[in-house]
């Protein structure tokens, strides 16, 4: 036994005797496929107004995060929020053993961690045993509009808190917008109760966030217009549909902390919705989908195509499909859409003409392309697999020089808080 193991079990004793102690204090857990994070801070805000307490840090979901965030709860707070993520078949059990959630949520069930799951019923059965948990006198919030979520509504005693745009949610939201710039807004009915809400956050597939952290704050005993007032002034989470404007005029919306094929027409549809003099998509690794790559590239590039101007992939597996494609004359555009399987007949019955499309072997290529490529007024959605891809370095360069352009540099932490982002790479 390693003295690494030792220490991480006498720390999880040391939780578990601590959070006997919280007796007081009400743990909220946030489990499903995707939103986790977004969910856990969006409820965290909305209580913060009207309760004392914390949430889970950064993205920490399972393992000594846990054990070290449980341990930070102080005995006289009212609350305490954490995600658990699970990546396999019984790799939640630590987590709920040790948080006894009073409150769970449950986001959604979809194909991430597909190579474990092998799709929304694996991650079901996993992810169901949360709601199961709970005490008779607990809360189970559950997203209405996934039918895989809905199905947990008969695994617990609990009560069912019912989120989503379905009718039949018990709290529901009407008249949904997410047009850029504009943010995400909507009306939110709970009985009698009907406020108009306005988020800072982009893309209509952040409503179940939202409403969950909505009914959260009713389980609080809060009114719809407190949680929704709180709620209001809630900033989107990093790497997740994060904007940033820079001064050179080019905005930048950030989504790379992964990107499951799942979660691409979401983004899509955001973008299409989106105001803006041009619009340009940089997807790096695509993941978590059953079948061929090839088939969920090519769809996600004539989607993409189809409502952007601009759309550029980075990586191995793009490079694999269609080769190096740096050329923005027409004819090396006709080229592409023809080697993607496009045919004249697609053209004319598109909407729109098809945007141009780009493939870089790395992340520099494609920054050194966009440096000057990009002009005032752009809308750039940036969709890639964190770690894998490091996509950010594209819009970090626009600040300041970078100088690690590593296509894989083994670090898992974003390019932002890295050291070696400016480090000459003799000195790595």
């Amino acid at each position: 036994m390693t003295a690494d193991h030792t220490a991480g079990v006498d720390l999880l004793d040391a939780a578990l005797r601590h959070r006997a102690r919280l007796s007081n204090v009400v743990f909220v857990a946030v489990t499903g496929s995707c939103g986790k994070t977004t969910t856990k801070n969006l409820i965290a805000s909305v209580l913060a107004g009207r309760r004392r307490g914390s949430k889970s840090s950064g993205s920490n979901n399972c393992g000594i995060d846990v054990v070290k965030d449980v341990l930070a709860v102080h005995r006289d707070d009212d609350f305490f929020v954490q995600e658990l993520g699970a990546w396999g078949q019984g790799t939640l059990d630590a987590g709920i053993n040790l948080i006894r959630p009073h409150i769970a949520v449950v986001t959604n069930l979809r194909n991430d961690h597909y190579s474990a799951f092998h799709g929304p019923r694996g991650a079901q059965a996993e992810k169901a045993k949360l709601v199961v948990s709970l005490p008779s006198a607990g809360t189970a919030v559950l997203n209405w509009d996934d039918q895989y979520v809905r199905e947990l509504a008969g695994r617990t005693s609990a009560r069912i808190l019912s989120v989503g745009r379905n009718s039949q949610a018990q709290l529901r939201a009407l008249d949904v917008t997410s047009n850029w710039p504009a943010r995400l807004s909507f009306q939110a009915v709970h009985g009698r109760e009907r406020v108009h809400v306005r988020t800072r956050l982009l893309g209509e597939h952040l409503l179940g966030s939202a409403l969950s952290a909505l009914a959260v704050g009713l389980d609080f005993g809060l009114s719809l217009e407190e949680a929704a007032a709180a709620l209001q002034a809630a900033e989107p989470t990093p790497r997740r549909m994060m904007p940033t404007a820079h001064p050179d005029g080019v905005t930048f919306i950030r989504d790379d902390f992964k990107a499951t094929a799942d979660s691409v027409p979401e983004v899509l549809a955001f973008m299409r919705q989106a105001t803006a003099p041009r619009k340009v998509a940089v997807f790096g690794r695509i993941s978590d989908f059953p079948g061929r790559s090839r088939r969920v590239y090519t769809e996600v590039a004539e989607q993409a195509t189809a409502v952007l101007d601009t759309v550029v992939f980075v990586g191995d597996r793009a490079i694999d499909l269609w080769g190096k494609q740096h050329d923005t004359a027409e004819t090396a555009q006709l080229q592409l859409r023809h080697r993607l399987g496009f045919t004249e007949i697609d053209r004319v019955h598109r909407a729109r003409p098809p945007g141009d499309m780009f493939v870089f072997e790395s992340v520099w290529r494609a920054s050194r392309f966009l440096s000057s490529f990009l002009q005032v007024g752009d809308l750039v959605l940036l969709k890639g697999s964190g770690p894998a891809d490091h996509l950010e370095r594209i819009m970090l360069s626009r600040d300041e020089p970078v100088s690690c352009w590593l296509s894989r540099c083994g670090r898992v932490h974003c390019c932002d808080v890295c050291e070696l982002l400016t480090t000459p790479l003799q000195q790595h």
